[in-house]
This record gives structure tokens, sequence and C-alpha cells, in this order.
């Protein structure tokens, strides 16, 4: 017999009202789970809130010692309408095996509350049945003693847990070369310390490359494996189409993480599609508590897609939601200045300083702003702060584009390019979005600007 822990359905309303209905749920959810007959129900997994669930999932393995998870999140709405959206997660790797969302009125879900939890209880217990679940099992206790060493590490979300997971999650994959899941964590390892610039990267990049290609062959269902996958393409390839195709997936799969749903926008943005990049950040809002990196995202949108008045309003939220920290200053700031209003724009951007001294991405608009103002010495003062233009050789994380960015203010437009230019070559992380962004709307007559936006439709080749 199959064993599942309940986990409280988490409120995402505002209004504290509706507490109550999380416990009422989650204790009716229990009781037909345990009518069912099929199901072991071994306890109730601590409420906390989505962006917690992989803590969550270690401090199910290690206390409840469940085979599955089943985690929720709703919201009251407008007339009393409920959106509930349920998951069933594998406690063992992490892997989403159902989700499904309901929307009720509060009413008749009070009304018939006993029929729609059986029914909910039927759905989990077709899917998990029918999901194959015993062919992606270890195939034996050294793989699975492996796996778990490894997830403990990965789950600490730090540079030295990433690097020591590796070699167990290899130790799992050497135990059971079948098992997707190692693959798909071998892969994600390597994918978070390239995005941290940890060395060597290359070779990083290949091999979460590798790993994840090869865990979406054994187990296309497996939204880790999607979302690395998605990521290194989109992030470093330039390949936007494949990764906005793999992050989507890795989004339907598992809804309620939060990176791939970022990842998924940023992509989208790249490919100038913005209405679908506000419809994934929406979606993932929809669904999540609010998070200071979705709120950022979707401001980043409506920068991109020229929305300044909402950009402003989206900026003040997240500063009141992070009051302590630079990016919705900078959102704001971005707003100001394409408004014209670049003395308070600066003002923000040093507010926000106040609190990231050494923000580039702040330091980056305010050195922009100051050459829109016409205080040109300031501007390359504060470009200095983040990059020395005068060395020789650039180094992996030379921020190029805000070089061009404040040369292109100041009006020395040849030199904005040979930045911009330098910017292709050492693979700039802002680069690919060129074409979008307005702060380079003085050089986007010039031919050497057509050519440089192309070179994206060609992963950056010219």
């Amino acid at each position: 017999m199959q064993s599942i822990a309940v986990m409280p359905p988490v409120n995402l309303g505002s209004d504290r009202n509706n507490d109550s209905l999380s416990e009422t749920l989650a204790d009716e959810i229990t009781g037909a789970l345990v009518d069912s007959a099929e199901w072991k129900v071994v306890g109730r997994a601590p409420a906390v809130d989505q962006t917690g669930r992989d803590q969550m999932l270690t401090w199910v393995r290690q206390n409840l010692h469940s085979d599955f998870v089943l985690t929720g999140n709703y919201r009251v709405g407008e007339n009393s309408n409920v959106r509930l959206s349920l998951q069933v997660v594998n406690v063992e790797d992490g892997r989403l095996v159902w989700t499904q969302t309901y929307h009720q009125r509060l009413t008749l879900l009070a009304d018939s509350q006993k029929e729609f939890v059986h029914s909910v209880v039927a759905g989990i217990t077709q899917k998990t049945r029918s999901s194959g679940r015993a062919a992606r099992t270890p195939a034996n206790a050294r793989a699975r003693s492996a796996y778990s060493q490894a997830r403990e590490l990965w789950s600490k979300n730090t540079e030295q847990g990433f690097v020591e997971s590796m070699p167990l999650f290899r130790q799992s994959i050497q135990a059971d070369p079948g098992f997707a899941p190692a693959w798909a964590g071998l892969a994600d390892a390597n994918m978070q310390l390239v995005e941290r610039s940890i060395e060597p990267v290359d070779r990083r990049t290949a091999d979460a490359r590798n790993a994840a290609r090869k865990a979406i062959a054994l187990d296309d269902s497996n939204a880790e494996a999607h979302a690395a996958l998605g990521w290194i393409l989109g992030f470093k390839d330039w390949n936007f189409q494949e990764a906005s195709r793999q992050l989507e997936r890795a989004v339907a799969l598992d809804p309620i993480r939060v990176f791939p749903n970022i990842y998924h926008s940023l992509v989208l943005t790249m490919l100038g599609d913005f209405g679908d990049a506000q419809a994934a950040v929406e979606a993932a809002r929809a669904r999540l508590p609010p998070i200071p990196e979705v709120l950022f995202q979707q401001g980043s949108v409506f920068f991109l897609d020229r929305q300044y008045e909402k950009l402003e309003a989206l900026g003040r939220e997240l500063i009141a939601l992070e009051p302590n920290g630079a990016p919705g200053h900078w959102l704001v700031g971005l707003s100001l200045e394409q408004r014209g209003q670049v003395a308070k724009a600066i003002a923000e951007f040093k507010e926000g300083l106040k609190y990231g001294p050494q923000d580039h991405r702040s330091l980056c608009a305010l050195s922009h702003a100051y050459g829109l103002a016409g205080a040109n010495a300031k501007a390359i003062e504060t470009m200095r702060r983040f990059i020395d233009p005068d060395e020789k050789e650039l180094k992996p994380l030379a921020r190029c584009v805000c070089v061009a960015l404040t040369y292109a203010s100041i009006g020395q437009k040849d030199k904005a390019f040979e930045w911009l230019e330098k910017a292709r070559a050492n693979r700039d992380g802002s680069f690919p979005f060129l074409p979008q962004d307005p702060r380079f709307d003085s050089l986007k007559s010039d031919p050497r600007f057509t050519r440089l936006a192309d070179s994206l439709k060609n992963g950056g080749s010219l």
C-alpha cells in the first residue's frame, strides 16, 4: 500500500478569515484517503508556503517516510469564488505526479465537500497507480542511499551543497543508470553552478545539458530536467525557441516551482513575445505567494514592453514587499527615466544603492541616467565602479552591455557599438535583450545595431 502525507493547502489571499478552509480541506481529504482503503496516511506535513517545498520534502523524508505528499494552495476571489490548486509530489525524487486546479463557489464547496474530496482522491489514486512509479524507482538500496544524500546537500541551495551533491548523484547513476531523477539532479546541480558562474563553466554547461537530455530520454515527465535544459538552451546557448518549449514543458509538469516560471517569462521577453511573457508571470503570481523575484520579472516585462506607468506601480509594490532591497527602486527609476523625469530617476537609483552599494544593475542604470542628464563625468565615474573599460582582457562576467549603455547616453556611439560587439563575443547575459531595450533607441537606426540584433537569431553568430 502506498503511503501519503497531507499538507494543508496554503491561503494565497489577503483575507485571513479564509484561513480555516485550509485545515477543513486537509481534514476532509485525509478522511477520504483513509476511507479509500488504497492509501496509508502517515501524518500531516507542516503548512509552509509553496516556496519552501524542497525543504518541506526533506522534512517529510526525515520524519514521516511517506511515498507521496499532497500539497496545494487556494485563493478566494470575488463573489466567494475559490481557485484551489492541488499537487501530489513523489517524496523520494521531488517529481510532480499529479496536479489539478478546481474552481468552485465557496458555498458549493462547503455543501458538497465530501463528494468533492472523494473525487479528488479518486483522481490521485488513478494517476499514481498508472504513473509507472515502480518502473522509475531505483533498482537497489545503493542507488537510493546515494540519491537521498545528494538531495540533502542539494536542498541547502548553496555553492558548496551543489558541488558536494554531484559525486553522490553520479554514485546513484552508477548503481542504476536508468534512474532519471539522479540524472535530473546532476543536471540541476551543474546548472545552478553555471548560473553562479562557478568554474569550469564550459564543462559544467556541457554536463548539465547532457545529464538533462539523458533524464528526459528516460522520463519525459521529469520537470526538473526540462527546466535545467531550458535554462542552458536559453541563457548559455541562446537557442530561445527551443528553450521556451523546454521551460513551458517544465512549468506544465510542475507549476509551483518558482524559477522555471521566471526563466520561461525571461526567454519569452528575449523573443519579443511580451503578451505570453506577461501571461507566464501572471500565472505564476496566481499560483504562488507574493515572491520578490516573481514581481521583479513582471516589472521587467513591463519595462521592455514600454508600459511605464504599470512599471512604476509594480516597482512600488515590490518596495513595499521588500523595503530594504534595490530591485524595486531600479524598476521605479527606469519608469521615471523613460518618462523624462531623469533627476527623480537618479534619486531612485541612489536610494536603491543604499541597500546594495555594489548592486551592478543599479550602478549601470545610474551611470546611464547621469549621461542622459548631461553629467558625463559622473556617468563615467559611476561606470568605473562596476568595470575598468581600459582593461585589455575582459573578465567572464564583464558587464559590456552596461558600458555600452553609458557610452550611448553620453553620445559616444562608436564606443557604444564597440562594447556591444564585446557583449556579443563575451556572451553577456544582458545582450539577448538588446532588440527590446528602449535605452538603445538612439542606436537602432544604425546598420551596426541591426547586424548585432540579427545575430541573436543565430545563437549570437554573425
